[in-house]
């Protein structure tokens, strides 16, 4: 650097004192700054100069490096070790690469599409696996496509897959104002050719008469594979041109080996007699999905379906009592080796027998009670009206209850029956006391309000926990074996008595607690919690949410608007 170009770079500037500033030179400092601009601007050019010409260098030595790697690299690439990977562990790689928890979609952004576009020896090796061509998700294109689509799941992915056993679920595209049965079919009608292969199945259905479909041109076929069967609850429900001439799904008779069931609650499904108790031997998932027009299985329905399944291990039903009028009551009988059960009611069986009255579950471990629709309650009822027998409730170790207007003193009765619980999860706040006056859903849905929760909830749920010696008899400690406890939808409960709950707890040697407040905080509660906490052992987590005032989930003010989608909705 010239000794010149130093003294430029190292001048102070003399306006430095109106710089960034709004102030207007006269004409003689104007004269003066664009002399004293000279000088810089001269040694701008030259670093700009400077810049190109080494821009120009580096290009020159990038465009070597790019030609030397690549030279490098096409070299290296025979010495690779994917070069001298076995096919059969690349096959087992390539198996690993598959969605874990569905079926692989039709694209080429995933599955064997992906894998044989990468290279030529990697679409032969792909196209000699027909392992990863047995899982495939279908979602149905409209009529103009149906034909050339299943021409080519005829012609491509199907053969590819050989003989082994073939896994699909079947969708309505979303993009179809108004599915229909036709296309639907003809892929049907495509997969029944395979039948002998079905290992795992997840049906979509147009309407009810879809289900008789299928089940006739099952008919006759042995499904010596099929594992698992799920009907999707059809999109039209009330269309049923014509009674069912026989049982709707007597295919399953074919089926010796199923063990996953997932139906609707269509009480046509049952009402025909369609589960034989041959195929309900042999399941062990059981699920009885709740549907958009119904309330549930009625309860004779849903006794004669369970009597059956004599290994199941897991079910989730919806139910719908009926007067006790209309149901004899069944010969009692029992679920051995049911150890998860998840039961929605469609109302509260007020005037109705127990579900369980009739039903021992000696194994069961997990246990979640719902009401069907936010507005029901359990009105004059007790919470263990809803419960299994309290025998089949001394092992169950988490419970969840899913029960929007409960009242406090019944949840707590109703606790009590749990002695070796874990984990509880209660989604919704307990209420006050309820009157039920016969219209309490009514009222709701013309607009009554629902009765408000209970803010002395969690005060009485702490002092359950701690039990009192004192008292005469001594109160012993409810739920002895708690160690994990989830609270949703609190707004009642004050955070100073979420202070004295955590209190409580921590004298319970309590583990985790979550609490879900429907409702901004009130204050900072952080420095109580840490000093409650902070030198237990074993230590304790406690994970508290807060929802903000006002904000209106969804809501948008651009909604209707021609632009709406470019801004961001609220919730």
């Amino acid at each position: 650097m010239s000794e010149t170009t130093q003294q430029i770079e190292e001048l102070a500037s003399p306006f430095s004192h109106v710089l960034q500033t709004n102030y207007i030179p006269t004409d003689s400092e104007c004269a003066t700054i664009r002399q004293f601009l000279e000088a810089p601007k001269a040694r701008l050019n030259e670093i700009l100069a400077e810049m190109r010409r080494l821009q120009a260098l580096f290009k020159t030595l990038a465009a070597k490096k790019d030609r030397l790697k690549k030279f490098v690299d096409v070299h290296s690439a025979l010495v690779s070790p994917m070069r001298r990977m076995p096919p059969e562990l690349l096959q087992n790689i390539f198996l690993q690469t598959l969605p874990q928890s569905r079926n692989c979609a039709i694209t080429d952004k995933e599955g064997p599409l992906l894998l044989s576009s990468v290279c030529k020896s990697w679409r032969a090796l792909v196209l000699a696996t027909p392992r990863l061509w047995t899982s495939v998700h279908i979602v149905v294109p409209p009529s103009s496509h149906i034909d050339a689509f299943s021409a080519w799941l005829k012609r491509v992915w199907l053969p590819r897959s050989g003989i082994q056993p073939l896994s699909f679920s079947v969708a309505h595209s979303t993009s179809l104002l108004t599915p229909d049965s036709v296309s639907l079919r003809l892929v049907y009608d495509l997969l029944v050719n395979d039948a002998h292969r079905w290992r795992h199945v997840e049906l979509a259905l147009h309407s009810i008469s879809d289900i008789e479909y299928v089940s006739t041109a099952l008919s006759g076929t042995s499904l010596p594979n099929l594992q698992s069967l799920k009907l999707s609850p059809p999109l039209r429900q009330l269309f049923m041109p014509q009674p069912p001439t026989g049982d709707m799904l007597a295919f399953l008779d074919n089926a010796p080996n199923i063990q996953r069931l997932w139906l609707p609650d269509l009480q046509l499904l049952y009402t025909t007699r369609s589960l034989s108790s041959t195929v309900l031997s042999t399941v062990v998932d059981l699920k009885i999905e709740a549907t958009r027009l119904s309330r549930g299985l009625d309860y004779v329905h849903l006794w004669e379906t369970l009597r059956h399944c004599t290994v199941l291990e897991r079910c989730q039903i919806v139910s719908n009592p009926q007067e006790d009028a209309a149901v004899d009551p069944p010969e009692p009988f029992s679920l051995p080796s049911l150890h998860t059960l998840a039961i929605t009611h469609g109302r509260a069986p007020t005037t109705t027998m127990n579900f369980f009255a009739f039903l021992d579950l000696p194994n069961l471990r997990t246990l979640t009670c719902e009401t069907h629709g936010p507005w029901l309650t359990i009105g004059v009822a007790e919470l263990v009206d809803l419960l299994p027998s309290p025998s089949s409730l001394l092992r169950v170790e988490t419970l969840t209850l899913g029960i929007n207007l409960m009242e406090t003193q019944k949840l707590l009765t109703a606790l009590v029956l749990f002695p070796a619980l874990t984990k509880l999860i209660l989604k919704h706040e307990p209420k006050g006391t309820i009157t039920d006056t016969g219209l309490f859903g009514t009222n709701l849905i013309l607009g009554s309000e629902a009765p408000s929760g209970d803010g002395t909830f969690l005060n009485k749920l702490g002092e359950g926990l701690l039990g009192d010696e004192t008292t005469d008899p001594p109160r012993g400690r409810l739920l002895p074996s708690l160690q994990h406890i989830s609270l949703g939808d609190l707004e009642a409960t004050s955070d100073e008595a979420l202070v004295a709950f955590v209190r409580a707890s921590a004298a319970r040697q309590m583990r985790k607690i979550e609490c879900s407040f429907a409702r901004p905080r009130q204050r900072d509660v952080t420095p109580d919690l840490k000093n409650i906490i902070r030198d237990l052992v074993p230590p304790m987590q406690v994970q508290l949410r807060y929802s903000k005032r006002g904000v209106m989930s969804g809501y948008s003010p651009f909604t209707g608007l021609r632009d709406a989608n470019t801004h961001r909705t609220g919730g």
